[in-house]
């Protein structure tokens, strides 16, 4: 599943980001069954668990959630922000590793960078992919001034999950000339998704709020170099890790993206934070961890 698959708020849905948890829970549960266990019956903990997951979330998102749901657990998938001690001390939150399956890191071992830019037709560079929630308003008008100014001389903007804006947006980027240059993608196998975004030259996310959060995470531990909308949801997503633009004057997204592009050093510097971050979510590392905090908190129902 990629960001049209989250809710529009993003950080209440675990359910993407713990898919492989859920299948390697499922598999020690029914190994367990067959070792002659299986005289006790266990509450499947899964309808909890994903829905009181939260994917990184701000300190402010944080304090919402919990406050709205009093005496709830929750589960955090570590955001890369500190949070006021208060706010983990007056509620059950239990803060976990976030999970990043092998394909997505290099050299990408199991990613389809072959299938994926042959069955869409990626052939250009510079390759600009973005990432949203939903593509509207500003950020989507700031994508097509970007891909105006960028793309004149050859390249390809890819909207990942942007299939469902393709017909209303057709008009406009014909007029500035842009049809050939914007890229509308449909859903993705997470394969694929690691192949376009180890294949791609920069992660794009323009907006401040409508972030997939589980999908930056996963372009993030590519180390394709990011450049980001600064804000507090942007920032518990991707810490260190972006080139942040901090307004929303075209001048300043221009130099940041020329910047990600043209600046061997800071693109390798990107890359180093990103892998400094994310090592500690390989899925190798991170699944065994959450199965095992799971496994702790089932209770046998005693038949």
């Amino acid at each position: 599943m990629t960001g049209a698959r989250e809710q529009a708020a993003g950080v209440s849905d675990g359910t993407q980001m713990l898919q492989p948890v859920r299948s390697e829970w499922q598999q020690d549960h029914k190994h367990r069954s067959r070792r002659g266990l299986g005289r006790w019956f266990f509450t499947d903990p899964w309808d909890m668990v994903e829905r009181q997951t939260l994917v990184a979330p701000s300190q402010e998102e944080l304090q919402q959630t919990v406050g709205r749901n009093s005496g709830a657990p929750w589960w955090v998938a570590e955001a890369l922000t500190e949070y006021a001690p208060e706010t983990l001390d007056n509620a059950p939150v239990t803060v976990m590793p976030r999970i990043v399956p092998y394909y997505f890191y290099p050299p990408g071992d199991g990613a389809d960078v072959f299938g994926v830019t042959r069955r869409f037709h990626l052939e250009d560079r510079p390759r600009l992919v973005s990432l949203a929630t939903s593509y509207s308003g500003a950020a989507l008008s700031r994508l097509i001034l970007l891909a105006d100014r960028l793309l004149s001389g050859g390249g390809e903007l890819v909207l990942v999950d942007g299939i469902r804006i393709r017909a209303d947006l057709a008009p406009v980027l014909n007029k500035r000339g842009l049809a050939e240059r914007v890229v509308f993608l449909p859903h993705l196998t997470d394969a694929e998704l690691a192949g376009l975004f180890l294949s791609s030259d920069v992660i794009l996310l323009a907006d401040g709020d409508r972030v997939p959060r589980t999908t930056a995470t996963w372009g993030m531990a590519t180390g394709t170099p990011v450049v980001a909308r600064h804000s507090p949801t942007n920032q518990a997503v991707l810490g260190t890790a972006a080139l942040w633009v901090y307004d929303d004057t075209m001048e300043s997204w221009q130099a940041a993206m020329q910047t990600a592009l043209e600046k061997d050093a800071v693109r390798e510097e990107l890359a180093q934070r990103a892998l400094n971050i994310t090592q500690g979510w390989h899925a190798q590392k991170s699944v065994p961890i959450w199965v095992q905090a799971i496994n702790a908190m089932r209770q046998p129902d005693h038949r």
